[in-house]
């Protein structure tokens, strides 16, 4: 047997005598990736490789399923189950109660897990050398900034469980800015040009310097003094006096400030000349005192422009730690993209189960605590890191296994009638590790509905479980079942359905799927809703409330009453 063959039978073999003899692909893929995350780079051969072995595994009864897992993976039995502590690499030149990191999220859209996972490496890192931690909303493009997203980013950071020492905004730093712009044209390091943009991308482009840099001081104070009232967009910037031979084009005397009269979400009309992202940046990390800077490598051509403007302005540099920008395959994440698909009514709004915005992942019922997780797995690398749904299940699923209730749900009934059946009261656990969680009681009297799935297997003669009730041999099958009571002992080859009495709760669930294919091409299926019965219990679910509907899957509870049920698969 191939090595890779051998894992994917340990794993499923583990994850199916966990669960009463049924495996989950997706927890399979988790475990493996786990355990060998360079096989991530042929995700669908893998995936096709799990889902064989996985059905083969299923196919075979408990017992059996037993017998194998001693053989491929005795350990299983005797390992002791410790927790590894996660910790992330200590950070460089960190003093203890005098590091100061940042959030800094634009708000121009809705954040998602790449921030989320960003924001956890700074909070992390916050806590570990009793730190501070600002949220600093980068707002100086007034095209871009809308109001609403201020509170939203806010209230997301919240729910993550991300803990801000202080929140402010760039643009209230406005006058800051301005009092630094006029001591680099003092100190003749910055120079107002008035070229028109396509002369001036061009000459940066062939490293040609504009006549403008040879405006004396006094003639720059004039023309930047111009650009608050005189001027009109496009008409003039403030630009820095840099290296236009450098190989990082960057340097290549890059514009500071820019005219914009678009009104600001937060500043209305007060301002007209505004900082472009470097300066801005670069000039409040020095404002905050921040110590540490953690973000994308996609920023590493701009840490040597933000250097010179600190030092500049004579300001101490931060340390700054690049790592790979965290792409999520199978949902998109930029604003952009979603926007197309709102456009292409693939997805109607932000909050939609397929997105991985964090208000979406919260309605479908991912945890912040498996997000806080996926940071410590990820780390912060330079190598490319591409994390999917099954690998975010994998932590959430953990964390849900030890704390959701339990319940019965049957996708698509089918009556089943057993003759002989007595009248009596099971008793079902909540959870089957947590006994202070209690039991629901349910009655019977012999009239229930099982699964089409499971109702398509049965012949005449056979002889299945109704999970915690009793057995029942089958004496007629096709669109109704009719069987009769055989006994309560439990018979160790006998499949066992999940079942709900006929007094039951008509219950929809939503199945939210990978939103795009190959080539971001959206997957018109990617959200199916399936429709079935779940125990009259449910009733008493908390809206919002994640619950394990048993062989099915962990479900976010959306829309709890008496007479329906609506919620969202978060995954198997």
């Amino acid at each position: 047997m191939l090595s890779n063959e051998r894992l994917i039978l340990k794993h499923a073999l583990a994850n199916a005598f966990s669960h009463s003899g049924k495996a989950s692909d997706g927890a399979v893929l988790g475990k493996i990736l786990s355990e060998k995350p360079e096989l991530k780079e042929n995700l669908d051969s893998l995936r096709r490789e799990i889902q064989k072995i996985v059905s083969e595994v299923n196919a075979l009864s408990v017992p059996v399923q037993e017998s194998k897992l001693k053989e491929v993976y005795p350990e299983f039995f005797t390992r002791e189950k410790k927790e590894e502590k996660k910790e992330l690499p200590e950070l460089p030149n960190a003093v203890p109660g005098k590091v100061v990191l940042r959030l800094p999220p634009e708000p121009n859209g809705y954040i998602h897990i790449g921030h989320a996972i960003s924001f956890f490496f700074n909070y992390y890192y916050a806590k570990k050398y009793n730190g501070k931690l600002i949220l600093r909303f980068e707002d100086t493009n007034p095209e871009a900034e809308e109001k609403e997203f201020y509170k939203a980013i806010k209230d997301d950071i919240d729910w993550l469980g991300i803990k801000c020492n202080s929140v402010k905004n760039n643009s209230d730093d406005m006058k800051v800015f301005y009092e630094a712009a006029e001591k680099l044209v003092k100190k003749g390091e910055a120079y107002a040009c008035t070229c028109d943009v396509e002369s001036m991308r061009k000459n940066r482009f062939d490293g040609r310097e504009c006549e403008h840099r040879r405006n004396t001081i006094e003639s720059n104070l004039m023309l930047w003094e111009k650009m608050f009232h005189a001027f009109k967009p496009g008409q003039a910037a403030l630009r820095l006096k840099g290296d236009m031979k450098a190989g990082n084009s960057v340097l290549r005397d890059p514009t500071l400030f820019r005219i914009v009269e678009a009104s600001h979400a937060m500043q209305k009309k007060k301002y007209r000349v505004w900082p472009l992202y470097d300066f801005a940046n670069a000039l409040e990390d020095a404002i905050c005192n921040i110590t540490h800077v953690l973000r994308s490598a996609e920023f590493i051509q701009r840490d040597e422009l933000q250097n010179k403007l600190r030092s500049l302005l004579g300001y101490k540099n931060p340390v700054i730690i690049s790592y790979s920008r965290i792409n999520f395959a199978g949902s998109p994440t930029s604003k952009r993209k979603i926007l197309e698909l709102m456009d292409k009514k693939v997805v109607n709004e932000w909050d939609d189960p397929r997105l991985v915005t964090i208000r979406a992942l919260r309605n479908r019922g991912i945890l912040p605590e498996a997000i806080h997780n996926m940071a410590l797995n990820v780390r912060m690398s330079l190598s490319s890191t591409t994390i999917d749904w099954n690998m975010l299940a994998a932590e959430n699923r953990r964390l849900l296994d030890a704390s959701a209730k339990r319940y019965y749900f049957v996708p698509n009934p089918v009556k089943l009638e057993v003759k002989n059946a007595p009248k009596e009261t099971a008793d079902l656990k909540y959870h089957p590790n947590i006994p202070e969680l209690g039991v629901r009681k349910i009655k019977t009297a012999g009239k229930f509905f099982i699964s089409k799935d499971d109702a398509e297997t049965l012949s005449i003669g056979d002889v299945f479980r109704l999970k915690d009730l009793y057995n029942v041999e089958v004496i007629s099958a096709g669109k109704e079942i009719k069987a009769n009571y055989v006994e309560e002992q439990i018979q160790g080859n006998a499949p066992k359905f999940q079942w709900v009495t006929d007094k039951n709760i008509p219950c929809e669930i939503k199945i939210p799927s990978e939103i795009v294919g190959r080539d971001d091409n959206p997957l018109p299926d990617s959200l199916k809703i399936i429709k079935g019965l779940c125990e009259e219990t449910c009733k008493k679910i908390s809206p919002n409330e994640i619950i394990q509907f048993e062989r099915f899957g962990f479900v976010k509870i959306e829309k709890p009453s008496p007479k329906s049920i609506k919620g969202i698969l978060a995954h198997k």
